[in-house]
């Protein structure tokens, strides 16, 4: 199954994206969008071997004006959690990874950042810290941060072409995978200063002021295998009570 997700004109219509519709959107929305879709299946079957890192200070926080939003308790037994429902967490949530052979780990457990890296030059990184508290929405803060990182990301890539998704896009809520929470976010198209190749990374965000946590996860990879390795942001989960 592939996970591809960008702006484009309203391909999918209006629909929330859900896990098990995500294949279906390769052709429609990530197609002629920003990448083309390759049919080389760069992420193999993978052995679920949870890991989770501790949360880190000192994020930059961003203010924006409140929006209506419920709260939901994700205790006890685990619901959906969309970016318009507040995130209630009695502890900081923590990333969870499903591991495999063909990825690599580069940084693990460092001030709340683990990152992984694949043989067809792909990387993966998740990163969670801790966020001031506020009144703010858990839409309005991840709507603000989405436009903080593109802001950030082409101050370092002016030439970087940015597309926000129409949709959230939803990762695992808890170890199964029948629980979903929604992430904003950010299609990246850019030149890599290396090698000066064009690379794409998919920036999704999730801001939760009432429980003072921002997660983040990148999946960047050269161009030609980014449509294959999607399927990696299914191997992410978020782990919280």
């Amino acid at each position: 199954m592939t996970i591809s997700v960008c702006r484009s004109a309203r391909s999918a219509g209006s629909r929330r994206l859900a896990l098990a519709a995500v294949s279906m959107l390769t052709a429609t929305t990530l197609s002629g969008c920003l990448f083309a879709t390759s049919t080389t299946d760069a992420t193999p079957k993978t052995t679920p071997i949870p890991t989770a890192a501790p949360t880190s200070s000192a994020p930059r926080t961003t203010t924006s004006a409140p929006k209506p939003s419920t709260t939901s308790k994700t205790v006890g037994l685990l619901r959906d959690l969309p970016l318009t429902t507040d995130a209630d967490f009695d502890s900081l949530p923590v990333w969870s990874i499903e591991q495999d052979s063909a990825w690599t780990i580069v940084i693990f457990d460092q001030d709340g950042v683990n990152q992984f890296k694949h043989a067809n030059g792909c990387q993966l990184t998740t990163q969670q810290n801790r966020l001031a508290g506020g009144t703010t929405s858990d839409k309005a803060e991840t709507d603000a941060q989405i436009d903080a990182a593109e802001k950030e990301f082409k101050a370092r890539a002016p030439e970087a072409i940015f597309k926000p998704t129409t949709e959230p896009l939803p990762l695992y809520l808890g170890m199964g995978k029948t629980n979903k929470i929604e992430f904003g976010a950010l299609l990246v198209k850019y030149t890599n200063k290396d090698t000066k190749t064009t690379w794409g990374s998919i920036i999704a965000i999730r801001a939760m002021p009432k429980v003072g946590s921002r997660m983040i996860a990148n999946l960047s990879c050269p161009s030609e295998v980014m449509s294959a390795t999607m399927p990696t942001m299914e191997r992410l989960h978020v782990i919280g009570s």
